[in-house]
C-alpha cells in the first residue's frame, strides 16, 4: 500500500530520524567522520562568495570533476526545497561557465 503524509494522522508512526542519525554515526568510519568534521570547520565560517571562489578554484585546477559534481547534484536534488534547488541550479550553472 502506498504511503502518504495523511497516513501519519491515523496512528501511523513517523520514522525516528534522531535514532536513524545516531545509528549512522555509530556505524560510520571514524576517519570519515573526522574528515567531515574538518571540512565543516574549514568551510563553516566562509561566506557564500568565499565558497564560490573555492569551488571555482577547484574547477580551474582540475580538482573538481564535472561528471562527479553533476552526479552529486543529481543525487541531492530530490532532497532539496524549491529554494535550495534553485540555488543549486544557479551554482551548477556558474560552475559550467
Amino acid at each position: 500500500m502506498k504511503k502518504d503524509l495523511r497516513g501519519y494522522g491515523r496512528g501511523e508512526q513517523r520514522p525516528n530520524y534522531e535514532s536513524m542519525a545516531q545509528n549512522a554515526m555509530n556505524s560510520a568510519n571514524p576517519e570519515q567522520l573526522k574528515s567531515m568534521e574538518d571540512a565543516m570547520n574549514y568551510y563553516g565560517g566562509k561566506s557564500e562568495g568565499e565558497l564560490m571562489e573555492e569551488l571555482m578554484r577547484g574547477k580551474s585546477s582540475g580538482m573538481i570533476d564535472e561528471a562527479k559534481l553533476n552526479d552529486v547534484a543529481a543525487r541531492i536534488a530530490p532532497m532539496l526545497t524549491p529554494e535550495q534547488l534553485s540555488r543549486l541550479s544557479a551554482v551548477m550553472e556558474r560552475l559550467r561557465q
